[in-house]
């Protein structure tokens, strides 16, 4: 029988790949098999072709499809393939009091959207090569963004009113400041590389 349920989370290994890429096109039956696998874990994996949909078509100068089509353009990557392990956010169902079906209950749109900027990337792919899609690698680093996933509700975004706020005065915190945006001297993968390493420290304090 059908029962009640609070919205919960799903996490995903996002493929994101490209026809013209030829280590994608070598990767693809290795990546099946990590897939099947990680299924028994709860980790759903999914793959989408940069490009090779007719609303989002390449470009000259981005033949991969990885800036033109918005859903890979996401990511900011420059390269395929680009993995990362990112967390749906499902609705929670409820039965009616009236007719007694259930009914889907919308989750709260602050934790959507917590959940949406929640990405990892698996940062060794860009300067590695085929090994890194070895079912035991892949494997390892979607249990990897579990492990941070689980442990990234100890860290948060710092806004600027924050700093003043009683409960931050009135705690000890550790605050890394980092250039967002990824533009200036700072290169966006070095971000990225350490903003993910936050909720591993954060769960030793």
């Amino acid at each position: 029988d059908e029962v009640e349920s609070e919205s919960t989370e799903q996490l995903w290994v996002t493929f994101m790949y490209s026809a013209r890429c030829s280590m994608s096109r070598a990767v693809v039956g290795v990546v099946d098999l990590a897939a099947r696998h990680l299924a028994q874990l709860g980790i759903k994996v999914g793959a989408y072709g940069c490009g090779l949909y007719k609303d989002f078509p390449s470009e000259k100068d981005d033949l991969l499809g990885v800036k033109t089509d918005p859903i890979c353009s996401q990511f900011h990557r420059r390269e395929t393939p680009n993995v990362h392990v990112i967390v749906e956010t499902l609705p929670g169902r409820r039965r009616d009091t009236e007719t007694g079906e259930l009914v889907m209950v919308p989750p709260d749109q602050e934790v959507v959207i917590d959940n949406a900027m929640f990405k990892y990337f698996y940062a060794s792919v860009p300067d590695g090569n085929t090994t890194q899609f070895l079912p035991h690698n892949l494997i390892e680093f979607a249990k990897a963004g579990r492990r941070v996933w689980e442990s990234a509700h100890l860290v948060r975004k710092m806004r600027k009113e924050d700093f003043s706020s009683a409960d931050f005065i009135s705690n000890i915190s550790i605050v890394a400041f980092l250039d967002g945006t990824g533009l200036g001297e700072t290169n966006q993968d070095v971000v990225s590389t350490i903003s993910s390493s936050f909720p591993g420290l954060a769960r030793r304090f």
